[in-house]
């Protein structure tokens, strides 16, 4: 009334009860009349049934309530992205419990951020795809928070309508456990598969109700002559000699009544004859209302043969001889077909046994180590440190690991790991087995992963704080220049100019450090590394002459790549000047090109002194530099440069020289105009 009073007019909403149960709310609003003196003459109302409507806001909030209460509870990951940018607009609180990313940390980023490398590209088809379609669904890897990568699954689609109309929501899960149990499951099949494929015995899986062989290994299909397909969905029955049909069907059914059994009957081969076999079987239920059989077989005609043989001489021993022989050659088989190698040797440490794994690994036949001393097949800076372990594991008798660095036939350097363990003959020790494998391959992998992890580091400092350097100091650089003027320090104009030159200086070092940064831009146009090398020789010839030195090209024929102009120029030019620096006056540096297996090869070849072997482990290293005023970031950054365009760079040296070969893969230029960030 108060407000009907000062203004004349007032307007609420009413609720009132009604006898059904229900409500009533109505929209009032209510207007006085006044007479001609003024006074109030009567009210009047407007009266608007709201009921309807304001049921609809009520369920719309909660509606809005139910949603939000799923999205911000659910594990599974709710996203909006911009279907153009593919940067965050949405997410829901299950990023952080999930990846430990905050909102702070993805809104406004691009949701290919974290993806793996490798799935990258097809990420990124089916986004296209998905836009296209409506909807799509994929799973790819992406790092977390802490840097480990998950397996997701996401769901995507394209809202219709609202306020993300036209954007992508995606529904992501992380399957990382499913995936990792679907990887172990299929090793798991493979490996048990190889073995059964290669097993000495025959194999065979049959069903119960028929019969019929669903499967039979290559050692089975050998053992009985036939063709690859000989058994398929055949009737055992019709294999088993007649003589031993009846002894066969009731072992059958004694073993599906046990789970498992054994016997031994005469089967049919190929060219009409039998065979001795025994056979061991057990039932496997995986579906209960029609389980199958397992059979594993054994020709044992010769051993049948030789138990007739025996009855009638009493030959035992000649039996024990032959079962030992098989064991015998079964264990050779075992220890010829491992992959490490497998060596015997004596007190005397001379070689008594040597696997066929050595060939492989090594290049040697057994028969050529037979008798050499153990010792002679490491390499020397680690032969007397090798000598004094072997001599010692003989003397103490006990089980061990370690490594060392043997010589190839080839006169090459491989290292290896050596596990070993004593050989006993009445609590005596009479040699030492070892067990040697490669891990050449692996150490170099280490030590590049801790190369590409230091650059990572100091890209990531880079990114971060560089530019934040660079703006004080224009700013102390613009102060000096303005002081510099003032006719008050004429006298020390002398010093104005030196710290003038020291901020250009540590400009340029910042520049450099900002090329090492990870997330750099890479504008990958389709481009021949010719043409650049070409375009740039004036300049790189001009240093060369200004040192007395000179450059000579050898550009062969190759195809256009996807490069940054401007990064493979800052490429050739830290690897030429690198060369030019390393030489004498008169020498030459070679700039060579070429195509080789699908790569292009880029060659940059200086005749200096060569590089020390202690520093060639670690270039590319920031900060590592052999230079007096050298900053240790221009290999640095050619290496990040090659990692960028997804190539290879490899360092050789000799006394007459260093060479530099970055191979980049010849991709289709299909793929068009790409702007790429290095995730």
């Amino acid at each position: 009334m108060q407000e009907l009073k000062h203004n004349g007019t007032d307007r609420y909403e009413k609720d009132w009860p009604l006898q059904n149960g229900n409500r009533l709310v109505l929209d009032m609003s209510i207007l006085q009349r006044l007479d001609e003196s003024g006074n109030i003459s009567y009210y009047y109302a407007f009266l608007t049934d709201i009921t309807r409507q304001k049921k609809a806001e009520e369920s719309l909030r909660a509606s809005e309530a139910r949603y939000r209460l799923i999205a911000e509870n659910a594990y599974d990951m709710f996203t909006i992205i911009d279907r153009e940018t593919y940067q965050h607009k949405y997410l829901s609180p299950s990023h952080e419990r999930v990846v430990g990313y905050t909102n702070e940390d993805l809104l406004g980023k691009s949701c290919l951020l974290h993806v793996h490398p490798e799935d990258l590209l097809s990420v990124m088809k089916k986004l296209e795809e998905g836009i296209k379609k409506g909807s799509d669904a994929t799973q790819y890897r992406a790092h977390n928070k802490d840097g480990v990568y998950l397996w997701l699954e996401s769901l995507g689609k394209v809202i219709e309508e609202g306020e993300f109309a036209g954007d992508i929501l995606l529904i992501t899960r992380d399957i990382t456990e499913k995936k990792q149990a679907e990887i172990a499951l299929l090793n798991s099949e493979e490996k048990y598969r190889l073995i059964v494929d290669n097993a000495y015995d025959g194999i065979s899986i049959v069903d119960s109700h028929t019969l019929t062989s669903l499967y039979q290994n290559p050692a089975l299909k050998q053992m009985l002559g036939y063709p690859k397909d000989g058994w398929q969905n055949r009737q055992l029955m019709r294999y088993v000699h007649p003589d031993d049909s009846a002894l066969v069907k009731q072992n059958l059914q004694e073993g599906l009544e046990k789970g498992e059994g054994s016997m031994q009957c005469r089967i049919k081969k190929n060219d009409g004859s039998y065979i001795w076999m025994e056979i061991n079987g057990k039932v496997m239920n995986w579906e209960s209302d029609n389980p199958q059989l397992l059979f594993i077989a054994r020709d044992i005609s010769e051993r049948k043969r030789e138990e007739e043989e025996l009855r009638a001489s009493q030959a035992q021993l000649r039996f024990s001889a032959q079962e030992l022989k098989h064991q015998l050659d079964y264990l050779n088989y075992l220890i010829n077909t491992m992959s490490e190698v497998f060596v015997i040797y004596d007190l005397n440490q001379r070689i008594t046994f040597i696997n066929q794994a050595v060939y492989k690994q090594l290049g040697y036949q057994p028969e050529e180590m037979l008798g050499q001393n153990v010792i002679d097949f490491i390499v020397g800076a680690d032969n007397e440190k090798a000598g004094r372990y072997i001599r010692e594991r003989l003397n103490k008798g006990e089980a061990d690991t370690f490594e060392t660095v043997v010589k190839r036939k080839n006169d090459s350097e491989a290292l290896v790991r050596i596990k070993s363990s004593p050989i006993r003959e009445n609590d005596t020790v009479v040699g030492i087995m070892l067990l040697m494998e490669d891990i050449s391959e692996y150490r170099k992998i280490q030590k590049e992963m801790a190369r590409l992890d230091q650059l990572n580091t100091v890209g990531e400092i880079a990114a971060g704080i560089g530019h934040e350097i660079r703006n004080p100091m224009t700013t102390v650089k613009g102060f000096l220049q303005i002081l510099s003027q003032d006719e008050d320090f004429t006298r020390h104009q002398h010093y104005f100019n030196l710290m003038l030159e020291e901020l250009e200086r540590a400009n340029a070092i910042i520049t450099e450090f900002l090329a090492l940064a990870k997330n750099k831009l890479v504008d990958l146009q389709p481009r021949n590394l010719n043409s650049i090398i070409t375009a740039l020789f004036p300049l790189l010839q001009a240093d060369a002459t200004l040192a007395d030195k000179s450059i000579i090209l050898n550009l062969s024929e190759i195809p256009d790549l996807l490069l940054d102009e401007k990064e493979i120029r800052q490429l050739l030019l830290n690897l030429v000047r690198n060369g030019l620096e390393a030489m004498q006056a008169g020498g030459r540096v070679h700039i060579s090109t070429c195509l080789e297996e699908e790569q292009v090869v880029l060659s940059v070849q200086d005749e200096g002194n060569g590089i020390d072997s202690e520093l060639l482990e670690k270039l590319g290293t920031p900060f590592v530099t052999t230079k007096d005023n050298g900053t240790g970031l221009g290999l640095a950054i050619c290496f990040s440069i090659v990692a960028r365009h997804e190539a290879s760079i490899q360092p050789y040296t000799s006394p007459t020289g260093s060479t530099f070969v970055v191979r980049f893969n010849a991709l289709p230029l299909s793929l068009g105009q790409m702007t790429l960030p290095l995730i």
